[in-house]
């Protein structure tokens, strides 16, 4: 979490992008939401009535630039153990059925269907960081 006087996103994300190399040693993808971003997205509680556990899992994947997605909401894939109940252009959402899984097939699905430009986080993940800059 920081805070920057970059109004521009796409332009925050690629110096960041390029320092990784330098900074830390590796390259990344970066992807950069704000405080009001993340208040709409935790206010649409997407996962109502549902509980990240043992038995289900509850993932925010959020996309670099705006994507179409190529299905419509709710999805179910077919022989998966996941399924997508919300989503839009920047952000999609995702439960994985954790008694059917391991939970790390949705992974690459979500790179196969959208490519590397994307990361995910859990809902609580995006809910603690919510609150930590609230």
């Amino acid at each position: 979490m920081f805070q920057a006087d970059e109004s521009d996103i796409a332009r925050l994300e690629a110096r960041i992008e390029q320092a990784w190399p330098d900074k830390l040693g590796f390259s990344s993808t970066t992807i950069v939401r704000s405080q009001q971003q993340l208040e709409e997205l935790v206010a649409r509680d997407p996962f109502a009535g549902l509980t990240h556990s043992r038995s289900s899992y509850l993932l925010v994947t959020f996309f670099q630039k705006p994507t179409k997605l190529p299905f419509a909401l709710p999805y179910h894939p077919e022989d998966r153990s996941f399924y997508f109940p919300a989503g839009d252009q920047n952000t999609l959402f995702s439960v994985s059925d954790m008694t059917h899984s391991k939970g790390a097939e949705i992974m690459p699905w979500l790179e196969k269907q959208f490519g590397t430009q994307i990361t995910s986080r859990t809902w609580q993940t995006v809910q603690r960081v919510l609150k930590m800059i609230s």
